[in-house]
């Protein structure tokens, strides 16, 4: 267990280092509607150039204002150490979930070009980083749900690896996760260009790929430190699976994408019911055995996984997951395999 000296460390480098991530995600994110609202009030043949032609030059004026507005309440608000307020936080949460939702809908759709996914990928790491903040007053909680604190401890907290090393890998590793799904399409987009004998196609995807991850990699770190390059890897494999989704949709005239969010809907509904489950028993039996020991902690991740693994079969039985019979198909198949020979 850590001493009283790492525990008071612990807590101050939390509250210091939410309070110092949310002023500069407000700052960045002022500054970056504040350059992409003036663009094309300032210049709109080159903000066409990159974003396609425009039909309503008063409307994209409009817009590009607001955003303007958004910007320098959100800059105030940072300057003047109001990264708190409530006010504060919906407005840049809101913004920037906003801004998302269409780029998502009309881009996904082929109405608008697909730079704007790009835009997409970086409003939902701004929605994310300041929601997220703002949820979770206490981060332990979120990652608690997640167990990468108790797993992290179990697998790493050894020698000279700390409560301090944990702390720093377990925010690494919640931030990672948030891209787990994007990566996992991503792989899957870039075997049907493979199958269709086109290698050309992955290779641009995994460029914007690269360039999503540059381009935020830089500023992320120096705002979050090495948690934000985990951010910034997250966000990069979702603007490639964006990307990738946009081109793949348009060569095979459609990706059935009811289905998809059907099916990604009872998914989630199921990971959620495992989390929670998972959390609550990581607690009660964490709350019930020594964790400075490794039998305690290996009895609070191992009940927490089998615990969730439960959850999320009953679940996912019950919601009527599709995926989930090839999974068990797999599983049985092995073991009737294994007592045939």
């Amino acid at each position: 267990m850590p001493d009283q000296p790492e525990l008071e460390w612990m807590h101050h480098q939390t509250v210091g280092w939410r309070d110092r991530w949310r002023r500069r995600l407000l700052a960045l994110q002022a500054a970056y509607y504040g350059v992409t609202g003036l663009w094309p009030v300032v210049h709109l043949p080159s903000f066409e150039a990159v974003t396609g032609p425009k039909a309503d030059e008063w409307l994209v004026h409009t817009v590009g204002l607001l955003a303007v507005a958004i910007g320098a309440a959100l800059g105030v608000a940072a300057a003047r150490d109001r990264s708190r307020a409530p006010e504060s936080v919906v407005l840049a949460a809101g913004s920037a979930l906003a801004f998302a939702a269409i780029d998502l809908w009309y881009g996904l759709g082929g109405r608008i070009p697909p730079i704007y996914l790009a835009d997409a990928a970086l409003e939902m790491g701004l929605y994310i980083s300041v929601s997220g903040i703002a949820t979770f007053k206490n981060s332990s909680a979120l990652r608690d749900v997640i167990k990468t604190v108790p797993l992290n401890r179990l697998l790493l907290q050894h020698g000279t690896f700390s409560a301090r090393s944990t702390q720093l890998a377990a925010d690494t590793f919640v931030l990672m996760a948030i891209g787990l799904g994007a990566y996992a399409a991503f792989q899957q987009i870039m075997r049907a260009f493979y199958a269709m004998q086109d290698t050309k196609t992955p290779w641009i995807v995994n460029v914007v790929t690269n360039v999503v991850n540059i381009a935020t990699a830089i500023p992320l770190y120096v705002v979050m430190g090495v948690p934000g390059l985990a951010l910034s890897l997250a966000l990069s494999y979702i603007g490639g699976a964006l990307y990738g989704a946009v081109v793949l949709r348009s060569r095979i005239g459609g990706l059935d994408g009811g289905r998809l969010l059907t099916s990604h809907t009872r998914i989630g509904i199921a990971s959620i019911a495992t989390g929670l489950v998972a959390w609550v028993i990581a607690r009660g039996v964490g709350s019930s055995v020594d964790l400075g020991r490794f039998t305690g902690q290996l009895a609070q991740v191992g009940s927490a996984v089998l615990g969730g693994i439960v959850t999320y079969l009953i679940a996912a039985k019950l919601l009527g997951v599709d995926e989930l019979k090839p999974l068990v198909g797999m599983v049985t198949g092995r073991f009737k395999r294994g007592e045939a020979m």
